[in-house]
């Protein structure tokens, strides 16, 4: 009896909190007013809970390849409420947690999450391996960003939900968290992951997803393309004038999510700036070329330094001026403030970069493929496969570019494959191909699939939507060691990730909570009204 009175009350707390959200959201006449309204007293009890957790994690610089310490937290964290975690080789961070009180016959469950992050800064002075975020949390418009930053809120805040679970927030059946390391930026977190952390899971819910009212149930893969190149350190140059060509002002964004929204990609602003001088018969010789941060990144800023004759001066500001306003126009709204400046430097570079190695730079990006390949034909207004150039470094010492690929059909990705590989090696150029996350096929026989969508629609009066996603999630890597691993991936609302425009609406903190908490309190229910054939 007690155990039945626990599993009441449990899932009465989960309903009205799911409740008190439906009930608002009827309030409102459109989606940005959702977002941004400000929140119930209920609302604000679980995301406080939340962003303090966030904020906790946000202490901790973690960008990609650099967890250690993020790491170290994760460990930490677990230990202090009496857990047993394991850090295994690569940093990844697995723990058993055990059921609420009348919880324990329930099915174990993993929750999944990423630590390290895009790091961001609009500052020549951020260090994203020793310096923290800096929250700002918005109560009056609701919304969370970052001081001067990219705010990590992919995938932190997937992790500070799952932390306010394993804390007891709200009743849950057994759990398996699994953070991982590096999703960003190679997947090798993942791919080094014990396959034995979900040999014996049926289920597994993913929290790294970026909009509330839907459910993620199939993603792309993903490979990485490392180019470089050794120069010959380079010559004296021959102008008499230094200057600095600097795109910024774009907005950047996820290369996946994004790639499809008309945003420009500052390298290749830069390149056609390059060129517009050219043809205008201005001469240059480049001491340094230098754009993007990540792979997966959409570049948001890029420059160039050049030596150039002082005859030149004019001519130059006024073709980056001229570019500045067709650019604009070719964008339009969905990338409406580019800026490009030619600005004199104080001091002439020792080197510049060999013709050899600056003409097999521009050919190789205008050989790359990047942005849209094909959109899907079963899946209106999906990408199936993209491209994108996320990071240039052009010296006298060499050449590092890195473009990562995505697909979910697996001609698709040979036939882009096929044509970097072609224009890598015309330029006698190096590459390492890096596969960084498998495709998760959707599964037609998911019990969580049918219950999120219940839970949602129970907890605010509307349909989730389900979607597919051009984009790389470690659930694809997770369905390779567990074929028959039942998953959906879920996530609050993001917008412009991995740019230091990234804004996290605090609405849907708890609306996902609540989601999540719903979810693990049906399961029993949804698994034997699959086993009856309902």
């Amino acid at each position: 009896m007690k155990k039945t009175m626990n599993i009441f009350l449990s899932l009465l707390l989960v309903l009205s909190l799911g409740l008190t959200a439906a009930c608002a959201e009827t309030t409102d006449s459109s989606a940005d007013d959702i977002k941004n309204r400000k929140l119930t007293e209920e609302e604000l009890a679980v995301a406080t809970h939340v962003i303090e957790n966030f904020v906790a994690l946000s202490e901790i610089p973690r960008p990609s390849h650099h967890e250690e310490k993020a790491s170290a937290f994760f460990v930490g964290w677990a230990k202090e409420l009496g857990l047993e975690p394991v850090q295994d080789k690569v940093l990844n961070v697995i723990f058993d947690v055990p059921a609420t009180e009348g919880f324990e016959d329930y099915p174990r469950v993993g929750l999944q999450g990423h630590m390290d992050m895009v790091c961001v800064g609009d500052s020549p002075d951020y260090d994203p391996e020793k310096d923290p975020v800096r929250v700002v949390v918005d109560y009056e418009n609701a919304t969370m960003t970052a001081d001067g930053t990219s705010l990590g809120a992919d995938d932190g805040i997937g992790c500070a939900i799952i932390m306010s679970m394993v804390q007891g927030l709200a009743p849950h059946g057994p759990l398996r968290v699994i953070i991982t390391v590096d999703e960003e930026d190679g997947m090798t977190g993942i791919m080094n992951i014990d396959p034995a952390a979900v040999a014996d899971l049926k289920y597994l819910i993913n929290v790294d997803s970026e909009v509330s009212d839907s459910v993620t149930v199939s993603t792309a893969g993903g490979v990485e393309i490392d180019i470089s190149s050794l120069g010959d350190f380079g010559k004296a140059p021959e102008g008499d004038l230094t200057v600095t060509v600097t795109v910024s002002g774009r907005a950047g964004g996820h290369s996946g999510v994004d790639i499809n929204k008309g945003r420009l990609n500052a390298i290749y602003v830069l390149e056609s700036v390059l060129d517009a001088l050219t043809k205008e018969g201005v001469a240059y010789e480049i001491a340094s070329l230098e754009g993007g941060t990540a792979s997966n990144a959409i570049p948001s800023k890029a420059a160039a330094t050049l030596v150039i004759t002082s005859e030149d001066l004019d001519k130059a500001v006024s073709v980056a001026k001229e570019q500045e306003t067709a650019w604009k126009k070719s964008a339009g709204e969905a990338d409406p403030n580019p800026e490009i400046a030619v600005t004199a430097a104080d001091e002439k570079p020792e080197k510049v970069v060999t013709d050899e190695l600056a003409e097999k730079t521009h050919a190789l990006l205008e050989g790359l493929v990047n942005g849209v390949y094909t959109m899907s034909e079963e899946i209106e207004g999906l990408v199936e496969s993209s491209s994108n150039t996320g990071v240039l470094r052009l010296t006298p010492e060499g050449l590092t570019v890195s473009c990562y690929e995505r697909s979910s059909n697996s001609e698709k990705t040979q036939e882009i494959l096929a044509i970097d590989r072609k224009v890598i090696e015309e330029n006698g150029l190096n590459a390492e191909y890096l596969p960084s996350g498998d495709a998760w096929p959707y599964n037609p026989d998911s019990v969580l699939l049918p219950l999120t969508e219940k839970v949602y629609r129970d907890q605010n009066g509307s349909d989730i939507k389900v979607e597919a996603l051009h984009a790389t999630l470690e659930c694809g890597t997770f369905a390779v060691m567990n074929p028959s691993l039942d998953m959906v991936s879920i996530g609050p609302d993001l917008e412009n990730v991995h740019s230091t425009d990234e804004m996290l609406y605090l609405r849907t903190i708890p609306k996902t909570f609540n989601l999540l908490a719903g979810i693990l309190a049906g399961i029993t229910e949804a698994e034997a009204g699959t086993a009856n054939g309902r």
